[in-house]
């Protein structure tokens, strides 16, 4: 899975679990996307690339 090769994923015995608490996943229109753990960087990020999508942010319990 390319998602465990971010840094932000683990995987977990069959599961593909988040390693921070919360996680940022940008959704593109073209089915691309990025995933962050700050918020404020992938904004910024974003602004300085000229790119908007979708947000979805996943809350580990």
């Amino acid at each position: 899975l390319y998602l465990s090769k971010t840094r932000l994923f683990m995987i977990s015995g069959d599961a593909l679990k988040p390693i921070n608490n919360m996680t940022i996943v940008l959704s593109l229109e073209d089915g691309s996307g990025y995933v962050a753990s700050e918020r404020d960087r992938l904004d910024k990020w974003c602004e300085n690339n000229n790119v908007s999508g979708s947000i979805m942010n996943i809350i580990r319990f």
